[in-house]
């Protein structure tokens, strides 16, 4: 039985209901995974998929890990199909008493091999029925696995991008009925350029699709408003320079919200993670940038969510200097919740100092827990296992507690205080929802060595007056700012 570290607490709620929350580091059925997508059951159960690989990318599989609302993982399930390679699932979603899975993949030894893999199962996620959905796309090499399908209005619809035996990357509209027939297929074969679309919104009226899409070329993201036909209507580029990984979520018919990240060319040179509110002609409505010197990204495949009580979660990584791969310094989950005009309610910080914890999804609960689907990455790593997947589960107010299992320690806070041990200088991070705190540093018996008021949300204090040792830290303000802990000196 595979190892896992499971870290479980109740937590108190402004509901009349005990609400949980967790953390799950888990095992995939191989050592390289990639988290994709998210389902809240209606029992209040969380499916988490996520794709794994072993380290030579020669063998590869899906699982589903089931997580009750405690954090106890109730199965992983695992799909393969030896008669597929390359399978790549993308989304899962439920409708009625069925989970739909839907991958891309390619037939082996067949000559029209790039299909569409549908799964069908039931609430125990037994398979119900599997489907491999042939697609008649000219000079088509191999499918992307990057976009997005949904269930709408009976039917299951989805943009996708395939490559060309001509090196061309188009993107493409699906139409599929719950049993694998193909009713629509559509390409923008009007692009000479490579075109990956990350998410799709439905055009008011039934008007056609706003597509948001990476074109590489370009170094950059766009939107497409496409007609029912996928012909191009307009095309507007979205903000800052090579926006990459957009999620995007209905507002009214008017504008829409979506999250991205960003290459700050100026001053920092490193990934932005911003969230807007835009209207179709490319109006910027209301705007939040993560504005930090250190860098940030949105979680790569779904990083925005509405909340029950009309707010909105935004989640990504900080501390982000490679995007997907490794890197040699901590990096933790970063969750904001923001209001309708995107100004921060609260902020928080979920991860440890062992590795890199990389934000995947992000999804809101029917009663306003907050569910995250992450990796993470151990520095070093330590083959074969070069990451595992973390399920999340906080109250509505991102609110989890600290624990240790051995020796990993995981934690969720307003703030960071770091580097922990400490040498000459420190950094203290916290919330954009407060204005300002107050910093104090005391001995173990009590004495304060450093005390001082902050009007920013990240500040380097000098620290080299200080002697080695152990200390303890307090960060706190009058609007509900508390956080501490104890901070070594070297």
């Amino acid at each position: 039985m595979k190892k896992v570290i499971t870290i479980l607490f109740l937590i108190s709620s402004f509901y009349s209901f005990a609400q949980n929350s967790y953390i799950v580091q888990g095992e995939g059925s191989f050592g390289l995974n990639m988290p994709y997508d998210i389902l809240i059951k209606p029992d209040n159960n969380v499916l988490y998929l996520v794709n794994t690989a072993d380290a030579a990318a020669q063998s590869s599989v899906t699982d589903i890990h089931e997580l009750s609302p405690q954090g106890e993982i109730l199965q992983r399930i695992t799909l393969a199909d030896t008669s597929i390679s390359s399978e790549t699932a993308l989304n899962l979603f439920q409708v009625e008493d069925t989970v739909y899975v839907i991958s891309t993949g390619q037939r082996v030894a067949e000559k029209e091999n790039t299909i569409i893999v549908m799964r069908k199962l039931d609430l125990q996620l037994n398979t119900i029925d599997t489907y491999h959905i042939g697609l008649e796309l000219g000079n088509c090499d191999y499918l992307i696995p990057m976009g997005k399908f949904v269930y709408h209005n009976g039917l299951i619809e989805g943009f996708l991008s395939n490559a060309k035996t001509n090196g061309i990357i188009r993107p493409f509209f699906v139409r599929l009925t719950k049993y694998g027939e193909v009713i629509k297929l559509m390409e923008d074969s009007a692009t000479m350029y490579n075109h990956r679309p990350f998410d799709f919104l439905y055009r008011p009226d039934n008007l056609g699709y706003y597509v948001f899409e990476l074109v590489i070329e370009a170094s950059g993201s766009f939107l497409y408003c496409y007609d029912q036909e996928l012909n191009v209507e307009s095309i507007c580029e979205l903000p800052y320079d090579g926006p990459v990984y957009v999620s995007a979520l209905h507002e009214d018919d008017d504008s829409f919200y979506f999250a991205q990240t960003f290459y700050d060319s100026y001053p920092y040179q490193c990934f932005r993670m911003a969230m807007f509110e835009m209207t179709a002609g490319g109006e910027i409505i209301h705007e939040f940038i993560h504005n930090d010197i250190y860098p940030s990204g949105v979680a790569y495949h779904r990083s925005i969510d509405h909340c029950p009580d009309g707010s909105l979660v935004l989640c990504g990584t900080n501390n982000l200097q490679n995007l997907i791969l490794p890197q040699d310094q901590p990096s933790q989950i970063l969750l904001f919740k923001l209001d309708d005009n995107l100004e921060p309610i609260w902020q928080r910080y979920i991860g440890s100092d062992m590795g890199k914890y990389d934000a995947y999804a992000v999804r809101c609960a029917p009663n306003g827990d907050i569910v995250i689907l992450a990796n993470f990455t151990r520095i070093p790593t330590v083959p074969p296992n070069i990451n595992q997947p973390v399920f999340i589960r906080t109250n509505p107010d991102g609110v989890i507690t600290s624990i240790s299992d051995k020796d990993i320690t995981l934690s969720s806070s307003e703030a960071l205080v770091y580097p922990n041990p400490a040498h000459h200088q420190l950094t203290i991070d916290y919330s954009p929802a407060y204005t300002d705190a107050e910093f104090a540093l005391r001995t173990i018996d009590g004495k304060i060595v450093l005390q001082c008021h902050l009007t920013e949300n990240k500040k380097i204090l000098d620290i080299t007056a200080l002697s080695p040792g152990t200390y303890i830290y307090k960060l706190y303000n009058s609007q509900g700012l508390n956080e501490s802990g104890k901070l070594v000196v070297e």
